[in-house]
């Protein structure tokens, strides 16, 4: 691995980049001449992508030069968007000049800018600075939606002038939500609901809307919807019930009856894949594993023979599962799948109770976790030998979910055993549906936990939004991500269909039990658990990106429909029966908790194979990313309803089907680095060696900082190109140029041509350094970890 320390001048801002022989150079002028002629990108305001003049900055100069005799007399402040061009000046610079000046800086915008709290002479030293391109007051109408309240959006006129509707108002980082909320609750048409430690819940009417887009303290406005378990929300409405099989021996589990062909088929491949083998029994490979250190950061490269057994089963992990609650909510008489294996458990929704009567969260935990000592151990979740953390959000009518996150991340980062172990996986199968990939609340608060507490991966479940109801017809329509799977530190599930002949919904087509949704060929006449043409598909109902900011969801998919697990005592029927101890289910509910086990399991490795006492969340999501198997071009074939596209990443699947053989243990080696640091204008390079013909994947993966809320967009920008054996640039996700949306970055080979491989990451710009405790002292830094799956 190599380093460049020599530097290049731009604009007179110091900008570094690698010198590594030939390929170096040609890099650096590649990327720079591609930077110089990009137009500057607009910035993701609450209010949506907006450009600011390029005039601005000059205009406003002048207009404080001209009223300098008074500027020192005005201590009044106002929240002002200072911007400035990544690809001249470091955002390190801003931030010196923005503190020099003695102003505030309150938040970065996505883009290039921050939001600074300044006094028009604080301002003006700003601007005298040279380093700012654009500026102007950040305005009420920037804050969010609906966009021009004060004019009546459709919003409001749907429902007349005194409609009210329900909002969640971020507040900026000087001031308490608190005070916040007692001024809005002074407000006409604003009704105070619930506070919490940066967001106010607010009812509100279109004239309460106006008023408190115009108070300081508010950063900004987004619509609040109360979340919703991501099982498929449409069984209740369209009376899917009234076609589940009635209980009959048919469908019993193991208690002897007989069973339909292939019902006994689970998750299929995805479970024989390095999980368990017909019997039962772990059948992945072992992997041979050597580990070294260097500069602090933990690496490693497995070389693995395709005949012994890892051996891995979650034991020394603890998982955390956020979700209505566990069957009976007491230690001494749980399910026997999970019994004794409950380390600590909270309860948000009624008072100490943490018992489970929906069924949505002991099938979930079941999924993670589940040992199978109800069926003889042939219905078990991926790591089931881990702990569990049980983090009930059920109310007391099974139904709702009361799910207040900042209370949920302090008691789980709170946690920990007698022996000092936390959980470090977090499981999330619900959402607030009908977000449509917007950057709400939920994931402000995701990638803020995220970012100040890199190990702790949260995985969250794409959503059931899917529906074929726009042109083309016969494709599933995109942009249906719900919040907070917008997030861009989580790792987002979506789901696949099963393989399943019978039991549960198998049997059904999506037209005949969702009409209103699929009524296009083919996806009308497909089986829910059967895919048309015997290649694997997606679930119809699973959530599609693109993020409304342009990034790409799902991270990764699992099979959803018809999937068997653990049946609440006190719970209703899902799905249908399978026994007494089981039942079916689905949704990306059901596909997010068996790639959560298989996190689990991949952290195993990581800490007990590979060396790794505390792995990043990055690499492990940068493992299960770069391991994934492509679904293209999915089961309707490559014509104009192909389902998957052949790009990766690419909406429908993200970066394929989670394979954790492939993952861990590909015979072309898995080599990872964990924890790197890298600081702003500065790269670092990587060197692999891949053999021919065969799939090679090289990723990079980071926690990127919080957006501003109802925006999102990449605060930290890092940038992954790799140069193949013959000197070829590739750049990431199939794209032509540097990616300036994700924070999962990766080139992938069908058949890679023999050779080293370099990989280059550069840090374009940090407008939020992690802390320094993260980076071994460095500053003005963030960690990354990249991966290369088929290469040594």
């Amino acid at each position: 691995m190599s380093r460049m320390d020599s530097a290049l001048q731009a604009s007179g801002v110091r900008r570094r980049f690698w010198n590594d022989g030939g390929a170096g150079i040609v890099l650096a002028a590649c990327l720079f001449s591609a930077a110089a002629a990009r137009a500057a990108s607009p910035l993701f305001l609450p209010s949506g992508p907006t450009a600011l003049d390029p005039g601005s900055a000059e205009t406003a100069r002048k207009s404080l030069v001209a009223a300098a005799k008074s500027l020192a007399e005005d201590q009044s402040t106002d929240v002002w968007i200072v911007q400035y061009d990544p690809e001249k000046t470091a955002s390190g610079e801003i931030r010196e000049v923005v503190s020099r000046a003695g102003a505030k800086l309150l938040a970065p915008v996505p883009g290039g800018a921050y939001l600074v709290r300044a006094t028009k002479a604080q301002q003006l030293g700003i601007l005298e600075s040279g380093a700012v391109e654009a500026a102007r007051i950040y305005a009420a109408g920037d804050k969010g939606v609906p966009a021009a309240a004060s004019a009546g959006s459709k919003w409001f006129a749907e429902g007349g002038a005194g409609e009210t509707h329900v909002y969640s108002v971020a507040t900026f980082r000087d001031c308490l939500a608190s005070d916040v909320a007692a001024r809005l609750s002074a407000v006409d048409g604003c009704e105070v609901l619930e506070t919490s430690d940066d967001f106010v819940r607010v009812r509100m009417s279109e004239a309460g809307h106006a008023a408190a887009s115009a108070l300081p303290g508010v950063l900004a406005i987004c619509e609040w919807r109360d979340p919703e378990l991501d099982i498929d929300v449409a069984v209740r409405a369209l009376r899917v019930d009234s076609i589940w099989p009635s209980r009959s021996a048919s469908f019993a589990g193991g208690g002897g009856g007989a069973h339909p062909a292939g019902s006994h088929r689970g998750a299929d491949d995805f479970f024989t894949k390095g999980l368990l083998g017909p019997d039962g029994r772990d059948a992945a490979p072992e992997a041979a594993v050597s580990r070294r250190e260097d500069s602090g950061a933990a690496s490693g490269t497995a070389d693995s023979p395709c005949s012994p057994r890892l051996g891995l089963d979650g034991k020394g992990q603890i998982v955390a599962v956020c979700d209505t609650g566990l069957d009976t909510g007491d230690v001494r008489t749980l399910h026997g799948d999970v019994r004794g294996r409950v380390v600590k458990s909270f309860a948000y929704g009624r008072d100490g109770d943490w018992s489970d009567i929906n069924g949505h969260g002991s099938h979930v935990i079941g999924s993670v976790a589940g040992n199978g000592a109800a069926s003889g151990g042939k219905i078990r979740g991926p790591a089931y030998e881990a702990e569990i953390v049980v983090q009930s959000t059920g109310c007391e009518n099974g139904e709702d979910l009361n799910i207040p996150l900042d209370a949920i991340f302090r008691d789980l980062l709170g946690f920990s055993t007698p022996d000092g172990r936390k959980a470090k996986i977090l499981s999330n199968s619900w959402g607030t549906p009908r977000s449509a990939g917007r950057y709400e609340e939920g994931c402000c608060q995701f990638d803020a936990v995220t970012f100040a507490n890199p190990d702790l991966l949260l995985l969250k479940s794409a959503g059931n939004d899917g529906t074929d109801r726009e042109r083309p017809f016969g494709v599933v329509d995109p942009g249906s991500i719900s919040a907070p799977g917008a997030s861009k530190n989580a790792l987002v599930v979506g789901a696949a269909e099963n393989r399943r002949d019978a039991g549960g919904l198998a049997g059904c087509r999506w037209g005949e039990r969702w009409p209103d949704r699929f009524s296009h060929a083919p996806v009308e006449s497909d089986f829910v658990s059967k895919p048309q043409t015997g290649e694997r598909g997606m679930a119809a109902f699973s959530s599609r990106g693109p993020c409304v900011d342009g990034r790409v969801k799902p991270d990764v998919v699992a099979p959803g429909t018809d999937i068997v697990s653990a049946r609440s005592s006190l719970g209703k029927e899902l799905w249908g029966e399978f026994d007494d101890s089981y039942q079916y289910s689905g949704g990306t509910s059901m596909a997010t908790p068996l790639v959560a086990g298989t996190a689990a399991l991949v952290r195993q490795w990581l800490v007990e194979r590979m060396g790794v006492p505390d792995p990043d969340a990055a690499t492990m999501k940068a493992l299960l990313c770069a391991g994934a198997k492509s679904l293209a071009p999915g089961q309707y074939g490559t014509g104009e309803f192909q389902e998957i596209p052949f790009t990766y990443p690419n909406n429908v699947e993200g970066w394929g089907m989670v394979d954790l053989e492939n993952t861990v243990a590909n015979p072309d080696g898995v080599s990872f680095r964990d924890g790197e640091v890298v600081t702003e204008g500065a790269g670092k390079s990587f060197k692999f060696t891949a053999p021919a013909g065969r799939p090679l994947c090289i990723l990079m993966a980071y926690l990127d900082a919080p957006g501003m809320p109802n925006a999102g967009g990449l605060v930290n920008d890092l940038d992954l190109v790799v140069v193949d054996p013959a000197g070829k640039i590739h750049h990431p996700n199939s794209q032509n140029g540097p990616d300036r949306a994700n924070n999962v970055e990766g080139v992938r080979w069908a058949r890679a041509p023999a050779g080293e491989y370099v990989a280059h990451v550069t840090a374009r710009s940090v407008q939020t350094p992690m802390d320094t405790r993260f980076t071994g002292g460095v500053g003005n830094a963030v960690r990354f970890s990249i991966v290369a799956n088929g290469a040594r």
